[in-house]
Formats: structure tokens, sequence, C-alpha cells
């Protein structure tokens, strides 16, 4: 791995202290597959549930200064359990926006879920909570 070769993401945790959602963007090295080396000082009081290619902030419409025209429609992607499951989902949608700004989310879609964070546009995730599960032989 080149010294020089690092990456810039958005790491969504949860923070374990006070268990607030917080996020953190900054550039972290990259091993030679493309995986995102986060050091373990980085980890500490944390609680990692994403990590997103880029900069990506909590969406939040009225901060962005979109025209009313283009508030009609956003692009979001949201974090949230089923409340069957355990498992992070996410999935990105098309959504309105109300006159304060908030994207929009169906009643129903709120019914069945636990919504945890809306990001504002299509994020590529490089990873997140539950994608390396281990067998269970191997679990404590």
């Amino acid at each position: 791995m080149k010294d020089n070769q690092s990456k810039r993401v958005t790491i969504i945790y949860y923070d374990i202290e006070t268990i607030e959602l917080k996020y953190y963007i900054g550039n972290f090295p990259v091993k030679a597959q493309g995986r995102v080396l986060i050091p373990d000082s980085f980890k500490d009081d944390k609680s990692i549930v994403a990590v997103c290619e880029g900069e990506h902030l909590a969406s939040n419409v009225s901060n962005l200064n979109i025209s009313a025209v283009d508030r009609a429609k956003v692009t979001a992607t949201l974090f949230y359990y089923q409340s069957s499951s355990l498992e992070l989902q996410l999935c990105t949608n098309s959504y309105s926006v109300d006159d304060n700004g908030r994207v929009c989310i169906p009643d129903d879609f709120k019914q069945k879920n636990s919504i945890i964070a809306v990001y504002q546009g299509r994020l590529n995730i490089l990873n997140k909570a539950g994608d390396r599960a281990f067998p269970v032989e191997k679990v404590a």
C-alpha cells in the first residue's frame, strides 16, 4: 500500500457514552483491495453503523438553500430497522419535502420500521453494521 492512498468517507456511528447517532467525515488509509482502514483510536467510544464513500450530511433540506420548485422531490437514503429484524436496512427513494425542509416519509413505512437516519442523495455504502456476521460456532 502506498502511503498516499486514502479515501474520503463519512462514518456514521453511535457515541457509546451518549447513545447519540453522529457522523464524521474524513480521509482514511485504504488497503490494496480498496478496504478503508479505520484506526482503533478512532473506534474508541464509538459503535460504527456504516462507512459511506464521500461526504454525506444528515438530511435537512431547509439548510441546503434549495428553491421551492426543487423541493417538490428529493432523493434520500434511509437507514432503518424492520420491526421483525435487527439487520440494518437501507433504501434510497424519491420523497417529497415539507415547507420546513423535512423529508416526508410515508406513514405506512414509519409504522413498519424504526428509522435511524435520513441522508440526502444516494449513498455508496462501503460497509454497514452486520455485513461481517460471524458463523454461529465462532460467536462467544
